[in-house]
């Protein structure tokens, strides 16, 4: 952790972060979760709460703050904290990994990644930023047909849920 910071009974972990992305509000969600930094909140919170089991007993406040800032001028900053939707999903996450690696020691077995091919499922954002631009971006707008169909390794075909009446 970058700061550990103790005033009263607040304790407040800062982590501070540097992107040659956009730290924008409405990016920073993305930017939290697509790094796993929600995983780091859960696991720096766990270590913090080890230390300090007055947290547990409610004497102590813990919080954890993202400091994000941008690597080019005007070098613009974002401070974000995971919701509780994000911190309770990291916990599960931290925990998961705990008894993996308990396991993984008893058992003195380390597995890897699995050895098969690995479909990558598209994101649903994706969809939504090309279809808001083939909207809204005027360069794509009346270009006409492409004659070349696109390319279908399974194409759709509905479920008949019904016989012919």
């Amino acid at each position: 952790m970058d700061r550990l910071n103790i005033a009263g009974r607040q304790i407040t972990i800062l982590d501070y972060k540097t992107t040659e992305l956009s730290v924008e509000p409405q990016s920073v969600a993305r930017a939290i979760y697509n790094n796993n930094y929600h995983f780091q909140d859960a696991f720096y919170r766990r270590g913090v709460r080890h230390l300090l089991p007055g947290i547990d007993l409610h004497e102590l406040r813990l919080d954890f703050l993202f400091i994000l800032q941008e690597q080019q001028a005007p070098f613009e900053i974002t401070v974000a904290r995971v919701d509780n939707a994000g911190r309770v999903i990291a916990e599960k996450m931290v925990s998961a990994a705990f008894l993996l690696w308990r396991k993984c020691m008893a058992e003195n077995d380390w597995p890897g990644y699995p050895g098969d091919i690995v479909e990558a499922e598209m994101p649903v954002y994706v969809d939504t930023r090309w279809t808001s631009r083939e909207i809204e971006d005027p360069r794509l707008q009346g270009l006409g047909h492409d004659p070349m169909p696109l390319y279908e390794t399974r194409p759709y075909k509905p479920i008949q849920i019904a016989g012919p009446c």
